[in-house]
C-alpha cells in the first residue's frame, strides 16, 4: 500500500517485492506521520491507472525502490508459491486479480510449476520483459517518470535515510540500520545460466536504467541473498 508522509507532503508508492512493508515499519517507528493512500481503489498496491489525475497535482514528492531483475524474479516466484499454497487454493488469486502479480501467479497456476526454472520459462514466454513493464506502471517509463526519487532495494538503508532527510523528515540512522526486515524468505535459488542470460538480456532496459551499463554487472544481485525475501 501507497504511504502519504502529511509533513512533506510527499507519497512513497509501494511497488511489491522491494522491500516496502520495511520501509513503512520504519517510517512508523520513526516517528512519521502518515497513512495509507491508495488511489481510487483498495488494491495492496497501485498502479499509475489506479490514481485520478488529480492525485499527481495533490503531491510535491513521490518515491519509490526498485530492486535488481534476478532476484527480483527469485522472489515473484516465492511470492507465487506462497499464494498458490494458500488454503483457498487457486481461488486465492481472485482476490488478487487487481494485483501486479496476478498474471505471473496465473502462470505460476497453470503450469503448476513448483520449479524455479520452468516458471522463469513461463513467464518468459507470456510476459518477456515482464518486470520492465512493471517498473514502468509504477514510475512511468523512461525520461517520462513522475517520481522524484527512485532508490534500490540493495541500498535500501543509505537510500531511505537520505530520501527522508531530503524531505524534512528527522529520523536516526541507527533506527534505519538495525530495524528488522520483513518478508524474508532465505530459500536459495540456482539459475540455470541459459535462463539467467535471458532474464539478463530481457530487462536490459531496465538494468542499465536503474544500475548502470553493465548487464550483467553481480553486485547488485549478491547483496540480495539471504537478506530480502
Amino acid at each position: 500500500m501507497s504511504r502519504f508522509l502529511r509533513a512533506s507532503n510527499s507519497l512513497f508508492l509501494h511497488i511489491p517485492r522491494t522491500g516496502g512493508t520495511w520501509v513503512k515499519s520504519v517510517i512508523a517507528a520513526g516517528g512519521i506521520r502518515s497513512c495509507q493512500c491508495n488511489g481510487k481503489g483498495p488494491w495492496s498496491h497501485c498502479l499509475i491507472g489506479h490514481y485520478e489525475k488529480e492525485w499527481f497535482e495533490r503531491f510535491d514528492f513521490f518515491f519509490s525502490f526498485v530492486r535488481h531483475p534476478l532476484s527480483y524474479y527469485e522472489s515473484a516466484w516465492k511470492y507465487c508459491c506462497e499464494k498458490t499454497r494458500s488454503p483457498l487454493g487457486p481461488k486465492a488469486l481472485c482476490r488478487w486479480k487487481m494485483h501486479p502479480f496476478s498474471k505471473v501467479c496465473r502462470v505460476h497456476e497453470e503450469l503448476k510449476c513448483e520449479n524455479f526454472d520452468r516458471w522463469v520459462e513461463g513467464v518468459l514466454e507470456h510476459e518477456p520483459c515482464w518486470y520492465t513493464r512493471l517498473i514502468e506502471s509504477f514510475v512511468g517509463p523512461e525520461y517520462r517518470e513522475f517520481h522524484q526519487f527512485i532508490g534500490r532495494t540493495e541500498t535500501i538503508h543509505q537510500d531511505l535515510s537520505d530520501v527522508l532527510c531530503h524531505l524534512g523528515h528527522k529520523i536516526d540512522e541507527d533506527l534505519v540500520r538495525d530495524h528488522p526486515r520483513k518478508n524474508v524468505n532465505s530459500r536459495k535459488i540456482i539459475w540455470n545460466s541459459d535462463l539467467k542470460a535471458r532474464v539478463l538480456f530481457g530487462e536490459r532496459d531496465m538494468i542499465k536504467r536503474f544500475y548502470g551499463e553493465k548487464t550483467t554487472d553481480k553486485r547488485w544481485y549478491e547483496r540480495m541473498e539471504g537478506v530480502w525475501g
